[in-house]
C-alpha cells in the first residue's frame, strides 16, 4: 500500500501557469501540458481540474504527465498517486493552472490614424475587441517615450479625454482574474497576456474657417421656378454646413430652421419678393449620430428679391464698331439740273456707350464717321446720337426677354453729290454739299438673354428731322424727309466681366428733302444701305 507521505511529497512542474502549445481545435481552447515528479510506489495517477468550484476534469493516468484542451481562464488542479492495489493516496494541494488568453485585437484608432480636431475639448476614445474570458484589460498610452496613461480597466473602451497635439502609440493586454468560487489563495492575483500589436495615431488641432458665400448675389429677381440656389466656398476640414434663412426684418435667426448640408450648395424654395439674410457655418468632427462636435464661426449675408433686379444698376459698356455696307445712292437736284443714282460701298467707324444709372433708366451715346467711295473719291458724313432708355422685363426670368424703348435727339449729315460742270461741260469729279439735320430719335430695343455670356437682340430706330443747317437758310420739304428708319439684329458674347464682342447687321433708309433759300423746287438726297458690323465691347461699372 502507498504511504500518505509519498502523496504529500508530490511536486508539480510549472504549476505557476499553463504551457500553450500549437493551435486550438476550436475558437478559444488551448492545448495544455502538465508534468509532475514521479511518486515512488505509484503505478498511476489521478488528475483533477476545476474552475470556479466546478470540476472540469477527473482522469486516471498511467504516467506523471497530461496533455489536453482547456478554454482560457484560471483553473486549479490536484494530483494523487494510485498504488498497485488501486488505492489512491491523498490529493496534493490545489495549484493554479492559468490558460492564458490572447491579447485583444485593437479596433480604433486604426494604426497610423490621423485626427484633426477643430475643437480642443474633443477627447480621444480607444476601442478594442474582447478577448476570450478576459475580465479586465491593461492599457498603456505613450507620447514619445513618456507614458501618458497606464492602468487596468473593465470593458473594451477607454475615454482619454483631451490630448495635446502630438504622436501617440497604444497597446492593450488581456487580464485574467480568479473567478468567484476559486480558492482563497488565488484571491487578489492577476495574470496578464502579451501586449497587443502597437497602434500609432497623430492628433492635430486646427480652427474652422468662415464659409465665403458665392450666391445668391445681393440683388436678384425672384426665380421663376420658385427655387433659389445657395452656394459657398469649401472650408478646409468641414464635414457639413449649417444654414439658416430669415427675413431681413427679423431680429435674429431664432425662428429660422437649421438645415444641414454635406456639400457646398443647396436649393431652397424662396420666391416672395423682399429682403432676406442667411447665415452659414462649417461643422466638423461629427459623431456617430452625425452631430457636430466642432462648430466654426458664422458668416451672415443678405440678399433681396426684386423683379427690377433683372437690370444691372450703375453699369454700362463701351463699343467700338467697324461697319461696312453696300449702298444705293440717289440725288435729285433741280438747282443743278441733275437726277441720278448709283451704287457704291461705305465704311463706318462707330463709338457708342450705354450707361444705366438706375435699374430701368439709362443713357445711350453714339458717334460715327462714314466714308463713301464714289468715282474714286472719298466723302465723309457724320452722325451723333443721345437717347434716354427705359427697360422692362417681359418676364421675371434672368434669362428672359427685355424691351427698352428709347427717345432722344440726333444730328445727321447728308451728302448732296452732283457732277461738277465747268464751262457747260460735265466733269468726272463730284461736287459735294453737306446738309446737317437735327431732330428727334425714337426706337425700341428687344433682347433675349440666352446665358450668362450670350444674348441676341433686335433694334428699331426712327429719325425725325426738325432743323436744317448748312443749306443757306433752307427748310424741310417733302415726304422724303420722313423715311429715316433702320432695323437690325445683333448678337453679343462676353468673355469675362470686362470684355466681349458683338456682331450683326441692319438695313437703313436715310433720305431728306429740303428747299434751299430762294428756290422753288426741293432738293432730295436718298442713301439706303445694308450694314454688316463687328464690335469690341468693354464693360464698366458693376
Amino acid at each position: 500500500m502507498m504511504k500518505t507521505s509519498f502523496i504529500r511529497g508530490i511536486i508539480l512542474v510549472e504549476m505557476a501557469g499553463a504551457i500553450l502549445i500549437g493551435a486550438a481545435p476550436h475558437a478559444s481552447a488551448k492545448e495544455v501540458k502538465l508534468e509532475w515528479e514521479v511518486v515512488e510506489g505509484a503505478i498511476g495517477y489521478e488528475l483533477r481540474i476545476e474552475r470556479a468550484g466546478q470540476e472540469l476534469l477527473r482522469q486516471r493516468l498511467s504516467s506523471a504527465k497530461w496533455k489536453g484542451q482547456l478554454d482560457p481562464g484560471i483553473c486549479v488542479f490536484q494530483v494523487r498517486g494510485i498504488d498497485k492495489v488501486n488505492k489512491p493516496g491523498k490529493w496534493s494541494e490545489l495549484a493554479p493552472l492559468v490558460v492564458m488568453t490572447t491579447p485583444p485585437e485593437l479596433d480604433s484608432p486604426k494604426d497610423d490614424a490621423e485626427f484633426v480636431f477643430f475643437n480642443p475639448n474633443i477627447g480621444t476614445t480607444l476601442r478594442w475587441k474582447t478577448a476570450p474570458n478576459a475580465s479586465k484589460y491593461a492599457v498603456e498610452v505613450k507620447r514619445g517615450s513618456e507614458s501618458t496613461y497606464k492602468g487596468i480597466i473593465e470593458g473594451t473602451q477607454l475615454d482619454l479625454g483631451f490630448l495635446p497635439p502630438g504622436e501617440y502609440e497604444w497597446t492593450v493586454k488581456s487580464v485574467l482574474e480568479p473567478p468567484p468560487g476559486s480558492p482563497s489563495s488565488l484571491h487578489g492575483r492577476q495574470w496578464t497576456s502579451e501586449a497587443s500589436s502597437v497602434h500609432e495615431f497623430t492628433i492635430e488641432h486646427r480652427a474652422l474657417g468662415r464659409p465665403v458665400p458665392i450666391s445668391p448675389p445681393a440683388l436678384l429677381p425672384p426665380p421663376s421656378s420658385g427655387r433659389l440656389t445657395f452656394r459657398w466656398r469649401t472650408v478646409d476640414g468641414a464635414e457639413a454646413y449649417e444654414i439658416r434663412i430669415a427675413k431681413a426684418s427679423d431680429r435674429d435667426f431664432s425662428k429660422a430652421k437649421a438645415v444641414f448640408v454635406s456639400g457646398t450648395s443647396n436649393i431652397f424654395a424662396i420666391s416672395t419678393e423682399g429682403g432676406y439674410k442667411w447665415t452659414i457655418r462649417a461643422l466638423a468632427n461629427l459623431d456617430n449620430d452625425k452631430k457636430p462636435r466642432a462648430v466654426g464661426p458664422e458668416t451672415i449675408s443678405q440678399f433681396k428679391l426684386d423683379r427690377t433686379a433683372i437690370f444691372a444698376e450703375a453699369s454700362g459698356y463701351l463699343a467700338f464698331s467697324l461697319m461696312t455696307a453696300p449702298y444705293t445712292y440717289e440725288v435729285i437736284s433741280p438747282a443743278m439740273g441733275f437726277r441720278g443714282s448709283t451704287s457704291s460701298s461705305a465704311m463706318t467707324l462707330r463709338l457708342s456707350a450705354e450707361y444705366w444709372f438706375r435699374p430701368q433708366l439709362g443713357l445711350g451715346l453714339a458717334g460715327e464717321d462714314t466714308t463713301l467711295l464714289l468715282n474714286r473719291q472719298n466723302f465723309h458724313r457724320r452722325t451723333f446720337e443721345a437717347v434716354a432708355k427705359y427697360r422692362a422685363g417681359l418676364n421675371e426670368d434672368r434669362y428672359g426677354w427685355f424691351i427698352a424703348p428709347k427717345a432722344g435727339f440726333e444730328g445727321r449729315q447728308y451728302l448732296g453729290l452732283t457732277p461738277e460742270v465747268v464751262s457747260g461741260e460735265v466733269q468726272t469729279t463730284l461736287h459735294s454739299e453737306t446738309v446737317t439735320a437735327l431732330g428727334g430719335a425714337v426706337g425700341v430695343d428687344i433682347r433675349k438673354q440666352l446665358t450668362e455670356r450670350w444674348s441676341l437682340g433686335t433694334k428699331f430706330s426712327y429719325f425725325i428731322p426738325l432743323v436744317l443747317s448748312g443749306t443757306n437758310g433752307g427748310s424741310l420739304s417733302g415726304e422724303a424727309s420722313y423715311r429715316n428708319v433702320s432695323f437690325g439684329a445683333q448678337g453679343m458674347y462676353w468673355f469675362n466681366r470686362k470684355w466681349g464682342v458683338s456682331a450683326g447687321g441692319f438695313v437703313e433708309k436715310r433720305s431728306i428733302s429740303y428747299l434751299p433759300s430762294g428756290a422753288t423746287v426741293a432738293e432730295q438726297i436718298s442713301m439706303d444701305g445694308a450694314y454688316f458690323f463687328g464690335s469690341v465691347l468693354y464693360s464698366f461699372g458693376q
